[in-house]
């Protein structure tokens, strides 16, 4: 599992890359270093880096629930929120 940030520039070359030497290994059984990969690869916003784990959820996180909200009445600015659109107008944010 790989987990990334967001890219909106197409082509993506390194996601193509990525499932290329995923699919070799898987389906043609290539010794391409596929398999010695960490199961688990995240981006770390804060680090600008790449972290891996052995599982998912990653061990010492915390679930969080997360609510699509945008701030303007045409939805031109979209984000995550951890309160709903309600708790948010009650809150006057």
């Amino acid at each position: 599992m790989i987990l990334g940030p967001a890219e909106y520039e197409l082509p993506c070359y390194h996601w193509q890359l990525e499932a290329l030497a995923f699919f070799d290994h898987i389906l043609y059984g290539a010794a391409n270093g596929y398999a010695s990969q960490p199961p688990v690869r995240y981006w770390k916003d804060r680090a600008e880096a790449y972290g891996s784990a052995a599982d998912f959820p990653i061990p010492g996180s915390a679930p969080e629930r997360l609510y699509l909200a945008s701030s303007r009445a045409d939805a031109a600015v979209h984000r995550l929120s951890a309160k709903t659109t309600r708790q948010e107008q009650t809150a006057g944010l």
